[in-house]
């Protein structure tokens, strides 16, 4: 519904604010915070990830970085303001595979570089 003041129209709450032909799929935000989430949990020490447990806050804060990078897409306020439209599963699953090739690559170049260049200092005790 379009409401017409002197020559202008403002649209209604139910309409989108980004234009049909501006909106895009969400695919990017959501593979870069993922990559960025799954990095951080790669190179945070000078061992591998298995063998060093991350702290509470670290997993409880990466979880809900990707839970609402992966629910953006799908929210009322991803789809009016930013213009995301939602991801198709199949995409989706391709960026989840790169994900896990790109955490798998971190994790293996990781040992050349701190073998040449030393690990990082361990944390202190609390």
């Amino acid at each position: 519904m379009k409401i017409h003041d002197r020559g202008c129209h403002r649209e209604s709450q139910s309409e989108s604010r980004v234009p049909p032909t501006r909106r895009v799929a969400a695919i990017e935000p959501v593979e870069s915070v993922c990559s960025e989430v799954l990095v951080t949990f790669a190179v945070r020490t000078g061992s591998r990830w298995y063998r060093s447990q991350p702290s509470g806050w670290l997993i409880w804060s990466s979880l809900g970085a990707a839970v609402q990078a992966f629910a953006a897409p799908y929210s009322t306020m991803g789809q009016r303001y930013f213009g995301f439209a939602p991801v198709p599963l199949g995409v989706a699953a391709f960026v989840a595979g790169l994900l896990v090739a790109y955490f798998l690559a971190a994790e293996l170049a990781m040992g050349p570089y701190f073998s040449r260049y030393g690990a990082p200092p361990p944390p202190p005790c609390r």
